[in-house]
């Protein structure tokens, strides 16, 4: 359906020195301030004088309110073009132009309208529009990242090809001939139509940034609306098609300590065969400002003169050696046949004068390396280190610990070292303890400004953060200080305190519970370890040993469903591991004996583990990214689902209830459990390990695996060297 054509608008032919087109409607949306008669009144309309009237602006605040400022946007050609920004925090930012009949009825037409946004629209947001419903109604909008046309008659709607939520300013422009419609992109054709008999409202107003129908919120920038009374065929400037494009930022490449620019655009259109270059354009001026940042001068300059080669395809392309943290303006004029076998010189009336367009050149702030997560016994000593990447001298290091507010970390501490260099910074925390405990994150300065911070990295000094003895009471002895308190169901009287395997145990029964409110520092489900010791009989299905649960968040030890095993859950709100798979022990609690039970959960190796008595028996897959934190108590005794307390009935007696911020080893737990129950256990049996005094394994390699080997010396089955019949 679409052949596919280029060439672009953006100025009225007085300027193109083309005739044949008049400028019918213009709003430049320049305005800094607006008046006000119960509603505000600006976006005047320069040809007939028409003011415009603010909707979603009901008082003063809203017209410069915080981050969303209606007036004094810079706009696309920079200088003194501004735009307005219709995007309010109510969603009803809107211009009712109070223009009727805007576009012709029925007659040619060509409308341009500038426009920046860096949102999709997931329903139509309008950008200039008529439509209220009634027949005659037509409306350029964006919807799902796509610019769009539709009016009253078409068939389907007339589509971009490409996507606009760019954050780029962008010119559209829609046209019609005879009755054929037309919708262009950066002076680039994306869609045709040919739709007779289509007629245009004249006896409704047209709004900029909604539709007349009270929706089709559009939420981004408009600039130099204006509409001709000619079609496409008579509207032409000169070059087209530029890059850097308007307000284009971060442009350029770095090449051995500078930074290349390429300039690029496309030679005019002839105004009567668009499909082909203007044949009397014969070379491209090209003109370039200071650079604004450490320039007062607004001016452009000749910069240089360049033939023109190629087709209406080809790219004229100059590259340039500009500053870094740079910010120019440019345009090409173009320089036509004077038709004395020249060209008019640079800056002639005749030649067809060019937009002036702004990029901003590459930032020479530093950019950095994210530190790494740190986890160190208590007294060690952690470091974290960035590199550092600035294409001038850093002059500031700054390392910070997030807090309310942050802090800044410096080396009056003689705990903390600090070593800056140009291409990095360490700091380093000595005899570390659980205050130094946090994030902690780096920012440096150059002459171009200041880094974006880095991802703040944690440090973690291993530690136990929670220890409920049980003793009679529930109090914290970590040091703290998150002590628990005994909460009774309807019917309970008296706590019940009985002999535990290390003093007192705490025994649920099916009246209490031990809770234990949230603190900030169990927030830890990348690595944890939590343990208790368990002693019961028949204990009831599901029942909780120790839990910090919300309904499918968070983690719990408890029995299983259908055994009298222990089991470790880890949940998240996704449902990643509502059901599993689950870490389920194989050693049967229910014999009245007093038994450790131990969750870990383990980032650094993808898995959690559950260990009964100091031995590890089973494993399980865990993705801690996948995990939320609540705000739930820990409950020994109960589990929490949707704020209601349950789990009861447990029938076992708890004690000695333990919460690591870290993943204790294999090792680590088996010592924990021996400390207390004494006796040994094998955490990993030798290779070589084939015998023992008793005649059986016994976890260690020693004469006795010496003298089973030896007595089996030279044993042989091999046939034919060995083997006798």
């Amino acid at each position: 359906m679409v052949k596919k054509f280029c060439f672009t608008f953006s100025f009225i032919l007085l300027f193109a020195g083309i005739s044949g087109a008049s400028l019918k409607h213009h709003w430049p949306l320049d305005e800094t301030t607006l008046d006000y008669d119960g509603t505000w009144i600006g976006a005047t309309e320069l040809i007939t004088g028409i003011e415009g009237k603010m909707f979603g602006y009901a008082s003063e605040s809203d017209v410069t309110q915080s981050g969303i400022k209606l007036l004094g946007n810079p706009g696309p050609q920079g200088g003194s073009d501004y735009a307005y920004d219709l995007e309010t925090d109510g969603g009803i930012g809107g211009v009712a132009t109070q223009v009727y009949g805007a576009l012709p009825a029925t007659s040619d037409f060509t409308a341009v309208i500038w426009f920046k946004t860096s949102l999709p629209h997931a329903s139509q947001g309008h950008i200039f529009s008529n439509n209220s419903g009634q027949a005659g109604r037509c409306n350029l909008f964006i919807h799902n990242s796509m610019l769009g046309l539709w009016a009253d008659g078409f068939s389907s709607t007339l589509s971009s090809e490409e996507a606009v939520d760019d954050g780029n300013w962008h010119e559209a422009t829609f046209s019609r001939k005879g009755s054929t419609f037309y919708l262009f992109l950066d002076g680039t054709l994306q869609d045709t139509g040919d739709f007779p008999g289509v007629s245009i409202d004249q006896s409704t107003f047209w709004m900029m940034g909604r539709q007349r129908s009270w929706g089709g919120d559009y939420e981004g920038m408009v600039s130099d609306v204006k509409v001709y009374d000619t079609n496409y065929t008579q509207v032409s400037t000169g070059a087209w098609n530029p890059a850097p494009a308007a307000e284009q930022i971060e442009v350029g490449t770095p090449n051995n300590g500078g930074l290349d620019v390429q300039l690029s655009w496309q030679t005019a259109r002839d105004p009567e065969n668009p499909d082909a270059v203007n044949p009397d354009v014969n070379v491209h001026y090209l003109y370039l400002s200071d650079n604004q940042n450490t320039s007062s001068d607004p001016n452009l300059y000749l910069f240089d003169t360049i033939p023109v080669t190629g087709d209406k395809d080809t790219l004229q392309t100059k590259t340039l050696s500009l500053d870094y943290d740079g910010h120019y303006y440019w345009k090409v004029e173009e320089g036509l046949d004077d038709g004395a076998g020249g060209t008019y010189p640079a800056g002639s009336e005749n030649n067809i004068d060019g937009l002036k367009w702004r990029f901003e050149t590459l930032a020479s702030v530093p950019l950095l390396t994210d530190p790494s997560d740190q986890m160190v016994d208590p007294g060690e000593t952690a470091a974290f280190s960035v590199e550092i990447d600035s294409l001038g001298p850093v002059n500031q290091w700054n390392w910070y610990k997030q807090g309310d507010p942050d802090t800044l970390v410096d080396d009056s501490d003689s705990d903390i070292t600090i070593t800056n260099t140009q291409t990095s910074s360490t700091l380093e925390i000595a005899d570390a303890d659980e205050a130094d405990g946090g994030f902690y994150y780096f920012e440096a300065v150059n002459d171009g400004g200041q880094s974006e911070p880095t991802t703040a990295a944690e440090l973690r000094v291993k530690a136990l953060i929670g220890h409920w003895k049980l003793d009679g009471t529930a109090a914290d002895s970590s040091g703290n200080g998150n002590n628990g308190t005994v909460q009774a169901v309807e019917g309970g009287s008296n706590p019940q305190w009985v002999d535990g395997f290390d003093g007192q145990a705490f025994y649920p029964d099916e009246q209490y519970y031990v809770q234990i409110p949230h603190d900030s520092i169990f927030n830890v489900l990348d690595s944890l370890t939590v343990s208790v010791w368990v002693k019961g009989g028949i204990m009831n299905p599901n029942c909780p040993f120790v839990a910090k649960h919300e309904f499918i968040s968070g983690w719990m030890l408890n029995r299983t469903g259908s055994a009298g095993n222990a089991r470790f859950i880890a949940r998240d709100a996704a449902n990643y591991h509502r059901y599993g798979p689950f870490a389920i022990g194989s050693t049967d609690l229910q014999d009245e004996q007093w038994h450790q039970v131990v969750g870990v959960l383990d980032s650094a190796n993808g898995h959690y583990r559950i260990y009964v008595d100091g031995v590890l028996e089973d494993t399980q897959p865990y993705d801690h990214t996948q995990m939320v934190f609540n705000d739930a108590p820990i409950l020994i005794g109960a589990s929490q689902f949707n704020d209601a307390i349950n789990g009861f009935a447990l029938n076992a007696a708890l004690d000695d209830v333990k919460i690591y911020n870290y993943a204790k080893d294999p090792v680590e737990v088996a010592q924990d459990y021996t400390s207390m129950a004494g006796g040994e256990i094998c955490v990993e049996r030798p290779a070589l390990d084939i015998s023992g005094e008793a005649g059986e394994p016994d976890c260690v390699v020693d004469m006795w695996d010496l003298l089973e080997l030896s007595e089996n010396w030279l044993d042989c089955a091999l046939v034919p060297e060995c083997y006798l019949y």
